[in-house]
């Protein structure tokens, strides 16, 4: 049974900032997340916030609040997580450069996140060092307690893969969703100006007042008026290549972390360094 909203990211204070809640203070507001008859019932119930892999605080926070907790990380290639994370933001109204190569010379000269949850300065490519990320996880957690999933596994065979992440929070194993589908696929915005007013209502993520009620059913109206279901800009040969050779050092050590050859699995069919 997962939260609602699915990522309140309030264990990631030092990623994101301004999402409506505070550690430590809003643990009330937090735990009303989970407030329904179905997470009362629920074996386990759990949140998705993607800026928890990342943050250096997180794991000692969860542990702290939940010492018992099982964690889930989900990796893929990190050029193609680079590329799809620039898109997401493109679509959300937080990059002003839509097209890629651009915004990847742009981030040498950001100055960092700014202030805490200044978004608009991201380094695509700090976004996607998990060898970095994993190690501070396993130290909180013990590595029996980390669940690591490589997305091409979840592609290859989705059923398999839910299989063996309801073994390991130990849950009911034969459950399966009457689909597979793929989600926000495809997303660009038709227009930039618009992404941005899109981005202006994103604010606050929680609450249950009449105008934060109001506020986050204009922001899904905007956003499914804003979305264009096309193909993305596809990466060109020489930008992941390139892309490939700033993250060779990485996936090296991220396949020595996990015990996997990752540079095969996802490097051996495209433009690769080797």
């Amino acid at each position: 049974m997962s939260a609602r909203p699915k990522e309140p990211h309030f264990f990631a204070s030092d990623q994101l900032a301004k999402t409506g809640m505070r550690y430590p203070d809003d643990l009330p507001r937090y735990l009303a997340l989970f407030d329904s008859d179905g997470a009362r019932t629920a074996s386990r119930v759990g949140e998705a916030s993607t800026s928890y892999l990342e943050s250096k605080l997180a794991p000692a926070r969860i542990r702290e609040f939940s010492p018992d907790a099982r964690i889930i990380a989900m990796l893929r290639d990190p050029v193609d997580m680079v590329a799809s994370l620039h898109a997401m933001r493109v679509f959300q109204g937080l990059e002003r450069m839509p097209v890629l190569r651009a915004a990847l010379t742009d981030e040498r000269t950001r100055p960092g996140y700014g202030d805490v949850g200044d978004q608009s300065a991201v380094h695509y490519r700090d976004r996607a060092r998990f060898s970095v990320m994993l190690p501070r996880w396993f130290e909180a957690f013990g590595r029996d307690r980390v669940h690591v999933v490589v997305l091409n596994d979840v592609a290859a065979s989705p059923d398999t893969e839910l299989e063996r992440i309801e073994r390991f929070l130990e849950v009911d194993a034969s459950y399966r969703p009457p689909t597979f589908r793929r989600y926000n696929e495809r997303e660009w915005p038709r227009s930039m100006l618009l992404a941005r007013a899109h981005l202006a209502l994103r604010q606050p993520w929680t609450g249950d007042s009449v105008s934060a009620q109001l506020r986050r059913s204009v922001y899904r109206v905007v956003g499914r008026l804003n979305r264009r279901r096309i193909p993305r800009p596809q990466m060109p040969d020489n930008l992941r290549l390139q892309l490939q050779q700033d993250f060779s050092d990485e996936v090296t050590a991220l396949s020595d972390l996990l015990g996997r050859d990752l540079r095969e699995l996802w490097w051996s069919k495209s433009p690769s360094t080797r």
